[in-house]
């Protein structure tokens, strides 16, 4: 396992970049999202291939590398905020200069889509990353108005508050499990096993999230990362944001809760659920490798070290 790396902690007046690895933005809601950070304080400094297009993706791979190369690169920049998700990381993966971005550590953030890109930069080169709302999706449609906004904290140095589920799902032992934070969207973890971008879980604590799927799909991502042997090494699951995920149709289905029961109790880890990171509109701030307690009984995670220095 790499040495773990944190980022230096934003400040005000700190210049954030902003790049498209996955999607093309809408124009409207990136220059939100810009007038959002702009009103925190900050600069901004959009990468050059942000609102190019290249069918589903925003340019072409190569172009897509070259604006997240530039943005570690330069060091005026301290953070790199991702514009949106849609799909088109994991096809830069394998192009990354990983070498460069350990030498440059600095704070990147997106979710949906990126995790494949957070996950990937993680394993490989130890940079603490963090899964968070995007310019031109979250920042573009009022997430200054959500109660998530205060794990901005996270990115400034401070540890917020801790984070609390409706306790909705609870599963496996009620005892307190500490472990890092590894997790994201589950449609993009569920291909990385097999990978050399898949994580490093042995006593870690997973965190899942997803949008839009029928239960059926859920359960088939599951046990198969079951069947990769990813929930024989955890310290425990925790389960965000599941937005309509339902059955189509009314078809007779599994919840979630029955879901994850048949898939992961004989793990003998704590679930807990329902948190509101992923594709909820509170979606706070998750760090990817700081260390945190998960307490099962009440539902809540509380982070042991700061995510920035």
């Amino acid at each position: 396992m790499v040495k773990r790396i944190r980022p230096h902690r934003l400040a005000p007046g700190d210049v954030i970049g902003i790049v498209a690895p996955a999607g093309p933005p809408s124009e409207a809601h990136l220059s939100l999202g810009i007038r959002y950070l702009e009103e925190r304080g900050y600069h901004v400094e959009i990468g050059s291939h942000v609102l190019d297009r290249h069918g589903y993706l925003a340019g072409t791979d190569s172009e897509r590398v070259a604006d997240l190369h530039a943005m570690f690169r330069n060091p005026k920049i301290k953070a790199v905020v991702c514009a949106r998700g849609g799909y088109g990381s994991q096809r830069i993966l394998t192009a990354l200069d990983f070498g460069l971005i350990a030498k440059n550590p600095k704070i990147l953030m997106g979710y949906s889509d990126i995790t494949s890109l957070l996950v990937a930069v993680h394993r490989r080169t130890g940079l603490v990353v963090f899964h968070g709302p995007m310019a031109a999706t979250d920042m573009g449609r009022g997430w200054f108005d959500q109660p998530g906004e205060e794990s901005w904290d996270l990115l400034t140095g401070r540890i917020p508050s801790a984070y609390r589920s409706s306790a909705s799902i609870r599963i496996g032992p009620t005892a307190n499990a500490a472990g890092r934070l590894i997790g994201g969207c589950l449609s993009l973890l569920n291909v990385l096993p097999g990978t050399p971008f898949a994580p490093h879980l042995r006593q870690h604590l997973l965190f899942i999230e997803d949008i839009g799927e029928d239960p059926y799909k859920l359960d088939r991502m599951l046990t198969h990362l079951r069947l990769a042997g990813w929930f024989n090494q955890l310290a425990g699951l925790l389960v965000g944001s599941m937005a309509r995920c339902v059955p189509a149709d009314s078809e007779p289905s599994l919840t979630i809760s029955e879901i994850l029961s048949d898939v992961v109790a004989d793990y003998g880890i704590p679930v807990a659920g329902d948190f509101s990171f992923g594709h909820d509109s509170a979606n706070p701030i998750m760090p990817i490798g700081i260390r945190a307690e998960l307490n099962p009984r009440e539902g809540t995670l509380r982070l042991l070290e700061q995510a920035t220095e």
